[in-house]
Formats: structure tokens, sequence, C-alpha cells
């Protein structure tokens, strides 16, 4: 969950006249200048108690008393600005924002970065920033600076409440009030509700130069509260961007018209200033470079305006003059290197040197608020909820239909190597894919800790993050930013290792185990569709995926009829028949021939005798033995 928004803080400025709501009342509070309130009426109110030293209490209007008294120590990196340590006594909470200005002591120079603190629970808490403007233009214009101050006394603007702070100071310098952010924007994208609350300056990043020296892109129409100031980016970091600022630089003509363009830019719109993202220039073109910028810086503090400018970590030899730089621009965006695991070590040595160039009140800590995907060709940015759905991916493996008391067997692939873990050398959250070699590093409150730790440790003006817009993919980081800047420190924290582990649940059924990258799920008795969920966590948010199985009934088994035996039929014997006897066949009688009248005496032949033939015996068939039954 988001953090809460510290009570009394500097609040979002209402709509503008005209449209719902009502502009918040302004007063000034303290010293020799009366209390004015504006909502539909102007009152002058005066109370001599607040003029100078302690005193009762008076009422600035209906429900609400204000007295000076002595204010608590303060840390030795912070010296009271205002005239005045306010008590208030809120009888009455005001129906809206109230705009409060307390004068400021004599020893202001412009240049000082003020903000508003307030004393709770026996800690000084950093409120917001405050906008330094004439008592005069507070009266007309509230908490917004005409760029000039002219003379006469000073008053530090804030907006506040409802509720307001229960005390109230100006402070000025130190490392805890020198912690600024500042909020980048995609084009045309709007800020998260922390990053208006707690952003000095916000960058859309809404420009890029052509290759003539003019500038392309629109700007992002933005409500800022008082005191935030708008510096847009011209981005010449990608593709024919980056191109074109070597074509610009290659040619002193495009660089004058390039630089007419800018200036034409910030006096139209009314820009506090401008960045600059030039980050891929051409080591030929360096020289050219840095005279530009030099040339720029001078025309933007001609009319009172700041220069930006966003540059690559100085790792190695660095091939540009941090110095000359550092002395030319207002403000330095130290974008982080690359590789997480060594990310800490490169970024110590980087600002290392800038510090020793620039004034390190100059210099911005980039927190880049995406995770990153490391693998053998380096890392590439991902989504936060884009990691966590990485680890969430689901494996279901089954033999066939899943059926009542069926074992279903599920895993996490991506956390079968270690699962999510925090690493020590990247200070970071992380887990290791199934294949590829690669590392997912989530960047949430925890890594977001460490690194707002070199912000402190080198006492730097702030931290700028890359991607402050309201729907971006990333982790809420900003209770870490806003830790450092009320309190100076960061918070360094680790994650309790058991809200690590991945954690099965199902409706029915029984998981084995219940926790880590895989379990066995073993079907309820009753047939029916059943989600089985995988909830893992980086430590700060808990994710789920659920994945549907589907348990078929057993089969109905369809009755057989048993078989009724047959009986084996017992073979009757078959009767052997007995012979008859053949009958002997009568032999046919030779017919004796007759004689015959004695002739000449002829040779007569003898007779042909005829063979009795033998009768042939017949066989007898043998009796069947039995019947065979398959």
């Amino acid at each position: 969950m988001p953090p809460r928004q510290q009570p009394g803080g500097p609040k979002a400025p209402p709509p503008p006249p005209g449209r719902e709501g009502r502009d918040p009342a302004p007063y000034i509070v303290g010293g020799t200048v009366a209390l004015v309130l504006v909502a539909v009426l102007v009152v002058a109110v005066a109370f001599s108690c607040l003029r100078g030293g302690e005193g009762g209490s008076e009422e600035l209007v209906a429900g609400i008393f204000a007295r000076s008294t002595r204010p608590p120590p303060l840390p030795a990196s912070l010296t009271m600005a205002s005239r005045n340590y306010l008590v208030f006594e809120v009888r009455q909470e005001p129906d809206g924002p109230v705009r409060l200005g307390l004068p400021l002591a004599s020893g202001f120079t412009q240049g000082q970065e003020l903000s508003f603190w307030t004393y709770v629970d026996g800690q000084w808490q950093r409120l917001g920033p405050a906008v330094v403007v004439s008592a005069e233009e507070f009266r007309t214009g509230g908490c917004r600076s005409s760029g000039g101050i002219s003379g006469g006394p000073l008053v530090a603007c804030g907006e506040f409440g409802p509720p307001l702070p229960r005390n109230l100071a100006v402070l000025a310098g130190g490392a805890a009030g020198a912690v600024r952010v500042i909020a980048s924007l995609p084009g045309g994208a709007a800020p998260a509700p922390d990053a208006r609350e707690l952003a000095s300056i916000v960058s859309p990043r809404d420009f890029r130069p052509r290759e003539d020296g003019t500038l392309s892109g629109n700007p992002t129409r933005l409500r800022l509260r008082p005191g935030q100031e708008l510096m847009p980016t011209i981005v010449g970091s990608e593709g024919d961007a980056a191109n074109n600022v070597d074509l610009i630089l290659a040619d002193p003509a495009r660089v004058q018209a390039h630089i007419e363009q800018i200036v034409r830019l910030v006096d139209q719109q009314g820009l506090a200033g401008i960045d600059l993202e030039y980050t891929r220039v051409d080591p030929r073109l360096v020289v050219p470079f840095q005279q530009m910028v030099r040339e720029l810086a001078d025309r933007l503090h001609q009319r009172g305006r700041k220069l930006s400018l966003t540059l690559p970590a100085p790792v190695g030899r660095p091939l540009l003059d941090w110095q000359a730089l550092g002395q030319a621009a207002d403000i330095i965006r130290v974008l982080p290197t690359g590789d997480p695991l060594t990310y800490r070590e490169d970024i110590r040595r980087a600002l290392e040197f800038a510090v020793g160039q620039v004034d390190p009140a100059k210099l911005f800590l980039v927190l880049d608020p995406y995770s990153q995907r490391r693998g053998p060709n380096g890392s590439q940015r991902i989504g936060y909820r884009q990691a966590m759905s990485l680890a969430l991916e689901i494996r279901v493996s089954t033999s066939g239909e899943v059926r009542p008391g069926s074992p279903v067997r599920l895993e996490a692939p991506n956390l079968s190597r270690g699962g999510i873990v925090w690493r020590n050398d990247a200070a970071a959250v992380a887990f290791d894919l199934e294949s590829n070699d690669e590392t997912i590093f989530i960047e949430n409150v925890f890594s977001a800790g460490f690194k707002l730790e070199m912000v402190t440790a080198f006492r730097l003006g702030g931290v700028a993050v890359a991607d402050a817009s309201a729907n971006a993919d990333v982790a809420n980081i900003w209770s870490a930013v806003r830790g450092v800047v009320q309190s100076g420190a960061p918070q360094l924290l680790r994650p309790n290792g058991g809200s690590l582990v991945p954690r099965w649940s199902a409706q029915d059924g029984r998981l084995t185990p219940a926790e880590g990258a895989a379990t066995t799920w073993t079907a309820p008795e009753r047939a029916g569709s059943y989600e089985v969920e995988l909830v893992v966590s980086d430590g700060v948010e808990r994710f789920g995926r659920r994945v549907s199985v589907t348990v078929v009934p057993e089969p109905t088994p369809t009755p057989t009829p048993r078989p009724s035996p047959t009986p084996t039929p017992r073979p009757s014997p078959t009767p052997t028949p007995r012979p008859s006897p053949t009958p002997t066949p009568t032999p046919t009688p030779t017919p004796t021939p007759e004689p015959s009248p004695r002739a000449s005496p002829t040779r007569t032949p003898g007779p042909t005798t005829i063979p009795t033939p033998t009768p042939t015996a017949t066989s007898t068939p043998s009796s069947t033995s039995g019947l065979v039954l398959d």
C-alpha cells in the first residue's frame, strides 16, 4: 500500500476559481506583517503577540489560534530561516487548503533552499519546499513568484491541510534540508500522488531535437502545486533524436538556432528552466557540446531560469569535462549504471569522481523504479507486475484424466532455481529464471532505500525519479523517498525471509507441500472444477495466479451377465453292428455241349475255365470311444 501522507503536509492545490472547490485562504503569520485572509472577503487582522518573541495566542480565523514560541533544538545541519516558530491550536479544521506565509529573518539570501518543517514526536519532519515571494506578491498572487524578488519584506509561502500542522517553521541548509526530489514523467503523463506532493521539480519528457536545431513535441499540461518548478526534458538520447544532436553540434549555425529555440520555448511557456538529456554525443563533438552548454546556461541565467543536464555516470575515464559542465549547469542528474550486480560499486566510484568536480548540491542521483532482467547480453528494464508475473508461471503435469484421488503435479518453473531471495550483492530481491541464465532483479522500496543511501553518503542535492507517473508499471518506492526527504536518512531495510516463500492453496483436495516452488495436489473425492492458487511476494506486495483443474468422475461399470454352466453331454455308446455273413456266390454251371454228328475228323477247341470269384471280406467298423468338448 502507498505510504500515508504525513498529517499537515503540503497538499495539492484546489481547482482554480470557477471550477469545483475554492481557492485556499492565504495567511501571512508573524513578524511585522499582518495576517491576510483571502476567501470571499479580504480581512486584515492584526495580532501583536506574533510580532516578535513569545506571547499569548491570537485567533487567526474562526477556530484557528497561533502563538509564537521558542523552537525545539534544531539539528546541527539546519538553521532557522523564519522569524518565528509557530504553534497552532486548531479548534475547527478549515474547509479546504490554507496558504500560509511566514516572514523570513533578515539574514536570508537568494539561492538558499528553504523548507517548511514541523516538530512531531520529538523529531523535526520536513513538510515541503517553501516559495520565497514578497509580501505584496503573496497578497496578489499567492505562492507564485514573478522571478525577481523586489525589495521589502519577504515571505516563505506554502499551502497546507486540512488537517493543519500543529506547529510550523521555515528552516534552511543542511543535508536533511537539501534532499530534493525531481519527478521525471513520460510526455503527457500525470504525476503519481506522492510525486506531486514530494517533488520540487517536475520534468515531463516532452521535446525532441530536430536536425535543423528546432524542437518537436508538445508541452504537457500540468497543475503544479505552489513551489513546484516545471523544467521539461529535451530527449536527445534515443533513435533519430540522438543522431540529430550530433548533426546540430557539427554545425555552429545549427547550434545557435538550437539555443534560440530553447530560450524561446522557456520564455513562451514560462518555464523555470530546461533539462537536456544528450547522453550519446559523438566523442569528436564533446567540445562543441560543452560550448553550447555554457552559452545556453548564460542565456537562461540572464532570465532567472535554470539549466539541468542529464548525464551518464562517469565510470572509467569520462570524456566530458565535468568541472566545466558543473560550473555552467544548475543541476546535473547522474544516470544509473546498467548492471544490477555491479551497480553499488560502479555508482560509488562515479559519485566519488563527480563530487570532486561538481558542487554536490547540484548533483541528483537518478533512481530508476523499473525492475531489471539481467542475462548474458546485458540488462533490460521490465515492469514490476511483469517481473512478478514471471515468478507466477505455473506448469501442471497430469497422467491423463484427473479422477478422484489422482495426484496432480504443479510447479513454478521460474522459482525452481532457488526461489525469490534477497541478494546482498545487488541489495535487491531477485529470482533466477528456469532457462537462458537470466535473473530478475525487482526494484521496490527495499532496493530503493539502499540506492538512496548514496544520496546522503555523498551529500547530494537530491534524487531524480526516472518515471514518477501515476500509471507506470513500477513498485511504490515513495515511502523510501519520503523517508530520506523528511529525515535526511535512508531506510535500510530487508524483507522478512518468510514473506518471500511461495505458497499454494486450493478450494479442496490436499496439497503436499503447501509451500515452495512445487507441490502435489491430490484431487478430492467429488468430481468438478477446482482452483489451485500460487501466491508469491517481493516482501512488499503479494501476487497470485490461479489454475483450474477438472476432476472427472470414475466411470460407472456396466454389469456383465454371469454365464450359466452348460452340462457336458455324456457320450452314449454306439452299438457295434454284428457282421452279416457274406453269401457264397452260386457257381454258374457250365453248359455241357450236346454231341453233334461226327464229321470228318476236325479238331475241336477245348473249353475256357472261368475262375470262381473269391469273396472279399467287408471290414466291420470300430465303435466310438467318446465326445471331446472345446
